[in-house]
C-alpha cells in the first residue's frame, strides 16, 4: 500500500507543477523529524537483521531496506537493490528478483529516468506474470501507467489502467480509478475526474484507509480549486486535514496545508501564504529533492513581489535560480531571470536588460511559447520606457506572432483533448461492459459446473468462439466492402467535377498567397497534367515544373495538404489506379502492369500504398468492385 501512496504523492506533485508552478506544501517541521527518525529506526533494525540473514531472508531484508530509502535517497536504494539482485540471481529466487526489479522501477521513476524505470517495470511484470501473482502484476502495471501519465501519454496509460481493472481486486481497482481521475483532470474532463476519484473514495471509506481517504479529499479539493470553487475546495481540504491530524504522514498533511496556501494566494492573503511557504521551505531543506524547494522559493519570490517587498523577492528569485541551475533546469531558470529583470528594470536598467535577454534566449531555445510571449511583452515595454522605439516595436511584433501561435496551439489542444476524452470514455464504457459481461459469464459457468460435465462446457465455449469469430469475419468483410463502395463513390464524384474535392478545399483554406499560388500550380500539374504517372518523379523535378525550389514544394505540400511529398504523389497514383480498374480496357491487366501504368516502380510499394489509401488490398478491391 505504501507504493500506491507514493504514486498518489507523485501525481499530486505533477498536478501542482501545472498549477502556476505552485507546489502543494509539505508538513510541519516537527512531524517531518518524527517520520525521519522512525525511518532511521526501521533501517537500523533491518540492518541488524541483515548481519545474520542468509538465502531468501537476506534478499527480502535487502529489498525492505531499499524500500525505506526510495523516497528520500533513491541512490542508496539502488545500491541495496543491486546487491539484492546479485544474491537473488545466484540462488534463482524469482520472487526476490521480481520485487527488486519493481523497486528499481520506483527509484528511477522518482529520479525522472523514465525509460530505465519502464524497463525495470516490464521485467518485474513479466516475472510476476510467470509466477502467477496477479496482485503484484497489477501493482506494477499501475506504476507503469504512472510513467505514461507524467509523460502526457494518457491513452496508453488509460489502456493499462483499464486492463488492470479487468483482472484486479477491489483495492487495486480503486487505485487504478485514482490514476484515471488524474488523466481525466489533465485532459480537462473534470466531470469524469470527479466521478472516478469518488469511486476510489467510496472504496477507501469502506476499508477505513485514512491516508488514502485523505488523499482523495485533497484531490477533490484540487479539482474544485481548478473550477474556482474556493469554498468547496476548502471544505475538502479541511476534511483531509481532519483525517490526518492524528497521523505521522507529514507529506500528506503538508500537501493539504499547501493547497490551502494556494487559496490564500488567490484571495490575496499574501502574509498567510508566505507562512505556509516558509514552513515548506524548512522541511524541504532537509530532503535530498531540491526541485520542490526551488519551486517554493519561486512562489515566495512572487508573493513578496505582490507585497512590494522587492528585496525579499530578489533574494528568493536568486535562491530558486541557483537551485534550478544546479539541476540544469534551464526553463525554470528563465522564469527566475524574468522575475529578476522586472525587479531591476527601474533601479538598474542595464542589469535588467541582461536578465531579459538571457530569459528570452532560454525561452526561444526550448520553444516555451507561453513564456516567450511574456518575455517579449515585457521587453517591448522595457524598451519603450527606455525610448528605444525600434527595439520596442521589434519585440512587440514578436509578441504578437507568438500570441497567434499560442492561440492556434490552444485550439489544436482543445480538439486533441476532446478526441482523447472521447477515446478514453469510449474505452471506459467498453471495459465496464466487458467486465459486467465477464462477471455474468463467471456466474453462468459456476452454475453450469453443478449441472453439466466438463466436456459440455468445453463444447459450448468452442461454439461461442466459432460464432464470434464468424461474426467478426462477416463484419470485417462488410466494412471492407463499404470501404470499396465509398472509394468508388468518391472517385465518380471527382470524375464528374473534374477535380479532387478535398485538395480544393485544402487550397481554399490557405491564407498565405505565396503558398496558395504554389499549391494551385501543384494541383494543376496533378489534376490536369497527371505528372504523377512518371515513375521517376522527384521533388526536384516537381520543383522544376513549378519554377521554384524543392524546399518550397515539400513545405507547401506539408502545410496546405498535410502530407509528405511521397504520400501526396502516391495518393494521386492510387486514385488513378482505382479509375483504371473500373475501365473495361484495364480489367485484364495484372497488378504489376497497373502499378507501372500509374507511376510505381515497385509492386510491393503499390500494394502497401493502395491499402493505406483505400483500406483494402488491390485484389480485394478488384474482387468487390462491381458488387
Amino acid at each position: 500500500m505504501k507504493a500506491y501512496f507514493i504514486i498518489f504523492v507523485a501525481l499530486l506533485i505533477a498536478f501542482c507543477v501545472k498549477m502556476k508552478n505552485i507546489w502543494l506544501i509539505l508538513s510541519l517541521f516537527c512531524v517531518f523529524q518524527t517520520l525521519s527518525s522512525q525511518n532511521k529506526t526501521i533501517i537500523d533494525s533491518l540492518q541488524d537483521e541483515l548481519s545474520t540473514a542468509i538465502d531468501t531472508t537476506r534478499i527480502i531484508i535487502l529489498n525492505s531496506i531499499a524500500n525505506q530509502y526510495i523516497e528520500r535517497n533513491p541512490d542508496s536504494a539502488i545500491k541495496y537493490l543491486k546487491i539484492s539482485l546479485t544474491n537473488a540471481e545466484l540462488i534463482n529466487y524469482k520472487n526476490g528478483i521480481a520485487r527488486a526489479y519493481g523497486l528499481m522501477g520506483n527509484c528511477y521513476s522518482i529520479t525522472g529516468d523514465y525509460d530505465i524505470s519502464d524497463n525495470y517495470y516490464n521485467k518485474s511484470i513479466g516475472l510476476y506474470e510467470n509466477l502467477g501473482n496477479k496482485s503484484k502484476t497489477a501493482h506494477y502495471q499501475i506504476r507503469k501507467a504512472y510513467l505514461y501519465i507524467v509523460q502526457n501519454n494518457y491513452i496508453d496509460a488509460f489502456l493499462i489502467l483499464n486492463k488492470v481493472k479487468e483482472i484486479a481486486d477491489k483495492k487495486t481497482e480503486a487505485n487504478a480509478n485514482y490514476s484515471i481521475a488524474y488523466i481525466y483532470h489533465e485532459i480537462e474532463n473534470l466531470e469524469e475526474a470527479l466521478k472516478h476519484i469518488q469511486l476510489s473514495l467510496k472504496y477507501y471509506e469502506k476499508t477505513g484507509n485514512i491516508k488514502l481517504i485523505a488523499n482523495c479529499n485533497n484531490f477533490l479539493g484540487s479539482i474544485y480549486y481548478h473550477l474556482n470553487k474556493n469554498d468547496v475546495a476548502l471544505k475538502y481540504y479541511n476534511n483531509s486535514l481532519e483525517l490526518l491530524k492524528d497521523t505521522d504522514l507529514d507529506k500528506d498533511y503538508a500537501f493539504v496545508i499547501g493547497n490551502i496556501g494556494l487559496i490564500k494566494d488567490r484571495k490575496k492573503k499574501y502574509k498567510e501564504a508566505i507562512t505556509m511557504y516558509q514552513m515548506a521551505a524548512r522541511i524541504l531543506i532537509m530532503t535530498a529533492d531540491k526541485f520542490p524547494l526551488a519551486n517554493i522559493y519561486n512562489n515566495l519570490a512572487s508573493t513578496y513581489y505582490s507585497l512590494n517587498n522587492y528585496t525579499k523577492s530578489e533574494e528568493y528569485f536568486q535562491k530558486a535560480k541557483n537551485i534550478y541551475s544546479a539541476l540544469n533546469d534551464e526553463r525554470s531558470v528563465a522564469l527566475c531571470l524574468l522575475g529578476l529583470a522586472n525587479l531591476q528594470k527601474e533601479s538598474n536598467p542595464e542589469q535588467a536588460l541582461t536578465y531579459y535577454l538571457e530569459s528570452a534566449e532560454l525561452a526561444e531555445k526550448y520553444q516555451y511559447l507561453s513564456f516567450q510571449k511574456e518575455v517579449y511583452h515585457d521587453l517591448a515595454d522595457f524598451f519603450e520606457t527606455q525610448q528605444d522605439y525600434k527595439n520596442s516595436l521589434d519585440y512587440h511584433k514578436k509578441y504578437l506572432l507568438v500570441k497567434d501561435s499560442i492561440l492556434n496551439i490552444e485550439k489544436e489542444k482543445s480538439i486533441n483533448n476532446l478526441t482523447i476524452s472521447y477515446e478514453v470514455e469510449k474505452k471506459d464504457k467498453q471495459i465496464h461492459f466487458l467486465k459486467s459481461e465477464n462477471e455474468l459469464r463467471q456466474k453462468t459457468i459456476e452454475g453450469q459446473r453443478q449441472k453439466f460435465v466438463l466436456l459440455i462446457i468445453i463444447l459450448i465455449i468452442i461454439i461461442v468462439f466459432a460464432v464470434v469469430l464468424a461474426y467478426l469475419l462477416i463484419s470485417k468483410n462488410k466494412v471492407l466492402k463499404r470501404l470499396v463502395k465509398k472509394d468508388k463513390e468518391v472517385i465518380h464524384a471527382e470524375e464528374k467535377l473534374g477535380k479532387n474535392i478535398k485538395k480544393i478545399n485544402d487550397l481554399k483554406a490557405v491564407h498565405n498567397e505565396v503558398e496558395k499560388d504554389i499549391a494551385a500550380h501543384i494541383l494543376k500539374l496533378m489534376e490536369e497534367d497527371k505528372v504523377f504517372i512518371q515513375n521517376d518523379l522527384s521533388v526536384s523535378m516537381f520543383a522544376a515544373y513549378c519554377n521554384t525550389n524543392p524546399k518550397y514544394i515539400s513545405q507547401t505540400i506539408n502545410n496546405v495538404f498535410g502530407q509528405q511529398f511521397n504520400s501526396f504523389i502516391n495518393e494521386y497514383r492510387i486514385k488513378y489506379a482505382c479509375r483504371l480498374l473500373m475501365q473495361e480496357k484495364y480489367k485484364n491487366y495484372t497488378l504489376s502492369a497497373i502499378s507501372e501504368e500509374v507511376g510505381f516502380n515497385s509492386i510491393s510499394t503499390f500494394i502497401s500504398s493502395f491499402k493505406k489509401n483505400t483500406g483494402v488490398t488491390p485484389s480485394y478491391y478488384i474482387k468487390n468492385m462491381n458488387k
